[in-house]
């Protein structure tokens, strides 16, 4: 495993002493950490320590909850899929309205 640049992963709260076991664990971190702060986005915590690599939402104070950066992204590739789906669905029907109405 590369040296890992501690300074840096403390600077993004991407820091995990005993956790990383590949160089791809603290560089995916770092990138999710550097992404989040980019975006202006708030660092989630979990047990008791900042976590750059998670997202605050806005609802985590009241019910607790803590969801990693992607979760958000993955919801709006479902929903756009989904809406070409519908379009894609609309415009079967239409021609079929069309080609009875002929």
């Amino acid at each position: 495993m590369n040296q890992r640049p501690e300074a840096l992963l403390r600077r993004y709260d991407a820091w995990e002493r005993n956790t990383d076991k590949l160089d791809f664990q603290w560089r995916a971190r770092l990138l999710q950490s550097l992404w989040r702060d980019e975006q202006g986005l708030v660092a989630g915590e979990y047990a008791g320590k900042t976590r750059g690599a998670r997202l605050l939402m806005p609802e985590a104070p009241i019910r607790g909850l803590q969801v990693h950066w992607y979760v958000g992204t993955i919801v709006v590739l479902i929903l756009v899929v989904f809406q070409f789906l519908v379009f894609f669905r609309l415009i079967k029907h239409h021609r079929e309205l069309r080609a009875t109405a002929v």
